[in-house]
């Protein structure tokens, strides 16, 4: 936001631009960057083969995004307005998937700002509170706050070959349900961690 891109949508990085491999959820409804990791590894590095523990049947032959300069940067930048009220005010081609730029931020007039390597911040704190609070419920299984669901588990299914994280049924009743992944902690650790 302090840098006028948007973080909405398949274009959220504000690095890698367009050049990113995110993909709506079919179940989720979310964006997903699964596997986008692989393209930073060396060439001959042994994951980017893997078709089996990442996503289903899919290697990544890719390498990581070109950053694009910050002289290029301010150029595309400067085009837009800085601060608008206008509530019927466009963006070209923001609706196309080309861009994410929603303003000109006030910084890009910083002699020195075109320059910097990192045009955004992260709030380090925020990140890591939610990320734990995330990765403990997910590990201690809490009803609605944990990332391992029916809709997670039905994602998995397409994009994984994780049999053992497959819905499903329970007894003569055709209704799905999710078997206790392996990360789930049992009943003691649980207690140990809200002890």
């Amino acid at each position: 936001m302090l840098s006028g891109w948007s973080t909405q949508g398949l274009l959220t990085c504000l690095v890698c631009m367009h050049q990113n491999c995110a993909f709506q959820l079919q179940h989720g409804r979310k964006t997903s960057w699964f596997d986008f990791h692989h393209q930073f590894l060396p060439q001959n590095n042994c994951f980017r083969a893997n078709k089996v523990a990442f996503r289903k049947g899919k290697n990544i032959h890719i390498g990581a995004p070109q950053r694009i300069s910050g002289e290029m940067l301010s150029n595309i930048v400067s085009t837009l307005s800085k601060v608008t009220t206008n509530v019927h005010f466009q963006i070209s081609r923001f609706e196309e998937n080309e861009h994410s730029w929603t303003k000109q931020s006030i910084f890009w007039e910083l002699p020195y700002w075109k320059h910097q390597l990192l045009r955004h911040n992260l709030d380090v704190i925020y990140i890591e509170k939610n990320f734990s609070e995330n990765i403990i419920n997910t590990v201690t299984d809490v009803l609605e706050k944990t990332k391992d669901d029916i809709k997670t588990r039905m994602d998995i299914f397409i994009l994984c070959s994780r049999q053992e994280l497959n819905l499903a049924t329970r007894g003569s009743t055709d209704k799905l349900c999710k078997p206790k992944a392996k990360f789930a902690l049992p009943v003691p650790p649980k207690k140990a961690i809200c002890e």
